[in-house]
């Protein structure tokens, strides 16, 4: 009895300690669920329309340590598997090539130790000898000569990877595993470079330290990325095989990426991506609509609102270190959608206005062209583009400084009517070409010029604004102080940066007070001796259009994510000028769109709302711009030599800079740079502005009205949707009834033309 007792008493007490010993390990246990997350979504932009100019297409690449990878794998086999997972392509010769990115021609040349004559000798000795008690060569490693005489020769390693740790060369050698392989590589370089007065590394821990020295010798490069964009269909099998073969996370992986696409074709505007500092590991947005998103998305403010949780990956590594046990694929968790941010481009018409342009440098030949077309209440910008007959990196609305000419007598007059000056219906005396600037009722040295077939005699005002009369606007611009003309222009921008937020900008010049009267006063009464770029240029006559409240101009109008929206305010402004002073100017620019230097463009434009459905009723006002450069250097020098720089690798030195100076301008007469800013609306709708600007055109023409005018014509008409990509609309055809007169003019299969005015 007391035997039964004893037994079971033991064996309850065994079962107890073994469930108590099963629970411990089951606690101590390593969780198997593993998890990666992929990057977190960024930004797609789109134009005012919905229609995506720029996003990023996720993308799987392979990240590799090559220096870790070929410690313990062998390269002729994984890249025989790799190629067959990704369908042959790469092939494995290839993949050899990517894998190993220090070889060249498939050795590497080791420069991590010059060796002596004895390390070089006892080196001969291994590769000669084979592994210890066999008489085979290790094949696929030698010591070559680097050079000098027999006194100062030393010698380097060079090795051919796929050679040396290839299948049949570690088996002839009596290893059996890849590792094992690079272990005694590595152990016996160590020992050959060792001085032998030293002692022999003890302890796990130091021989391995000393064999990762040997490998970094081996194989330079830490990590790479050698596959970028692994096919969607064979991302899973990929992984599968990695886990398979057991290739650890730090030798081989496959990591999360992504490509910036633009669906609609690039354009300068959208920007680039790329390497602006040498830390840097990865692209990030150098310029354009790329550059604006991301800081804007980068602010502080935008964290708590947008999500931007990653997608996430989920297995199990359930398998052990040395077996055959694959993991299991758990599954996905999709992240959150991409924040979209916006802008306020119109494609259509930023497409137009390109090829617009293109027109220009065919026709008259100049060293770059610009144009911008924005709304007048808000700033935003619905298109903005250039042309250069050059290479200019820097987007050149933003970078490029031009004299502003005439077009700047828009300022000057708001600013004489501001500060209660002048009457547009008071009577001035321009003289007969050339006038003479008086200050206190004595005549000065200074002598202003005209253009061909300016007004001569007494003219109104008016009409010295209207046909852009120099000694008229000057005597105008005369009354106003140039301590309060230079605050207005300094509060409209001038002398600034813009910024725009698309990259690299100039400030422009203008000059510091006090201005001389005769000169500097004078001239920047007529749009000399002052240079902008064109957005601020822009800026700055949109406020006149829009009744005085200077807004900077904008690109970007909101931020979407999911279902969420926000609206990007547009700025509230600050007042320049009184709303009674622009509206006089606005009638000015009416009065010379009708009957001044802007009735070709004029011309046009009603030409086009006549044969709009119904008949347009617009309104137009213009100012055109003829600046002649005098002093100014010469655009096609500068942007020709420039480029000639960048050929040639040279830095643009000071020196260099100072030389264009004495280059001889490629033009027959002088160079001059051709402008119009016109405002319309249409039907009472909001009202655009459009602004072009031509450097140095070399065709017969060269004032802005025939430059630079028809151009602006033919986009502010197609932004006021009074043709479809230069074409008017033409009159339906029914069944049973003829073509309307109209359209009898204009077949259907010929480019539309107005009659006298060529656009």
């Amino acid at each position: 009895m007391s035997a039964f007792v004893v037994i079971g008493t033991v064996v309850l007490v065994v079962a107890g300690w073994v469930g108590w010993l099963t629970d411990r390990r089951g606690a101590e246990r390593p969780a198997l669920a593993r998890e990666e997350a992929g990057v977190p979504p960024s930004y797609t932009i789109t134009d005012t329309t919905g229609r995506v100019l720029a996003n990023f297409v996720p993308r799987f690449d392979i990240e590799m340590s090559p220096r870790s990878m070929w410690q313990a794998h062998t390269p002729s086999h994984m890249t025989a598997e790799i190629s067959r997972v990704l369908g042959g392509s790469p092939s494995p010769a290839e993949l050899e090539a990517l894998f190993f990115p220090d070889a060249i021609e498939g050795e590497i040349t080791v420069d991590a130790w010059e060796l002596s004559a004895r390390q070089a000798h006892e080196l001969n000795g291994w590769i000669e000898g084979g592994a210890e008690g066999l008489d085979e060569p290790v094949r696929g490693i030698r010591v070559e000569a680097i050079g000098g005489d027999r006194r100062t020769r030393t010698w380097r390693l060079v090795w051919c990877p796929t050679e040396l740790l290839s299948v049949e060369q570690r088996e002839r050698h009596g290893y059996d595993s890849a590792w094992r392989w690079g272990r005694h590589i590595a152990n016996r370089i160590a020992a050959c470079l060792r001085d032998p007065s030293a002692p022999e590394p003890r302890g796990s821990i130091e021989r391995e330290r000393m064999r990762s020295e040997v490998w970094s010798g081996l194989i330079p490069r830490a990590s790479c990325r050698p596959i970028e964009g692994i096919p969607s269909d064979c991302v899973l099998a990929l992984r599968d095989l990695l886990s398979k073969e057991g290739v650890a996370a730090w030798q081989m992986r496959l990591s999360f990426g992504r490509d910036r696409t633009y669906p609609t074709g690039e354009h300068e505007l959208f920007g680039n991506w790329g390497f602006t500092e040498p830390e840097q590991t990865a692209p990030q947005p150098r310029a354009g609509l790329e550059l604006l998103c991301d800081r804007l998305l980068d602010d502080a403010d935008w964290q708590p609102l947008l999500d931007l949780r990653p997608p996430v990956y989920r297995w199990n590594q359930d398998r052990t270190v040395r077996g055959n046990r694959e993991n299991a694929y758990l599954g996905y968790a999709p992240g959150a959608p991409s924040p979209r941010v916006e802008s306020t481009i119109d494609l259509a018409l930023q497409e137009f206005v390109g090829r617009a342009l293109d027109d220009v440098l065919e026709e008259h030949d100049p060293a770059l062209a610009m144009a911008l077309v924005v709304d007048v209440e808000t700033g935003d910008v619905l298109a903005v583009e250039s042309r250069e007959a050059y290479e200019i990196e820097p987007f050149a609305p933003i970078y490029h400084l031009f004299t502003t000419g005439s077009t700047l007598k828009v300022l000057t007059m708001v600013s004489a009517l501001d500060q209660h000056v002048v009457d547009p219906n008071e009577l001035l005396d321009v003289g007969f070409g050339a006038y003479r600037i008086h200050k206190d009722g004595k005549p000065t040295g200074r002598v202003i010029h005209e253009a061909e077939g300016a007004a001569t005699g007494v003219i109104t005002a008016r009409d010295a604004f209207a046909f852009s009369v120099n000694a008229g606007m000057t005597q105008i611009g005369l009354r106003v102080d140039d301590d309060i003309f230079h605050d207005y222009l300094s509060r409209l921008g001038y002398g600034k940066a813009a910024g725009s937020g698309l990259g690299i900008e100039r400030a422009g010049l203008l000059t510091a007070l006090p201005w001389k009267y005769e000169y500097t006063h004078a001239s920047v009464c007529f749009g000399h001796e002052i240079s902008t770029t064109a957005w601020q240029h822009v800026a700055a006559l949109a406020t006149v259009i829009r009744g005085g409240v200077f807004r900077p101009l904008r690109i970007a109008r909101a931020v979407e994510q999911g279902d969420r929206r926000w609206e990007l305010v547009p700025n509230e402004g600050d007042r320049i000028y009184s709303e009674s002073s622009c509206a006089e100017v606005r009638d000015l620019m009416r009065y010379g769109a009708e009957y001044g230097t802007g009735a070709d463009a004029h011309k046009a434009m009603l030409a086009a709302a006549e044969r709009t459905p119904g008949g347009a009723v617009i309104d137009l006002g213009t100012k055109t711009g003829t600046a002649e450069k005098t002093r100014e250097l010469c655009v096609h020098v500068e942007l020709g030599e420039r480029e000639r720089w960048r050929r040639n690798n040279l830095t643009a030195t000071r020196a260099r800079y100072d030389s264009l100076k004495s280059i001889a301008k490629p033009h027959t007469t002088s160079c001059y740079t051709s402008s119009i800013c016109m405002f319309g609306s249409r039907d009472g709708g909001r009202e655009l502005l459009t602004f072009v600007v031509v450097e140095e055109p070399r065709g017969k023409q060269k004032f802005g009205s025939k430059v630079a005018g028809p151009t602006a014509a033919r986009i502010l008409a197609e932004a006021l949707d009074l043709t479809t990509n230069g074409t008017p609309p033409r009159a339906e055809i029914a069944d049973g009834f003829f073509a309307s007169v109209a359209s009898e003019e204009n077949p259907l299969d010929e480019p539309w033309r107005v009659e006298e005015v060529e656009w």
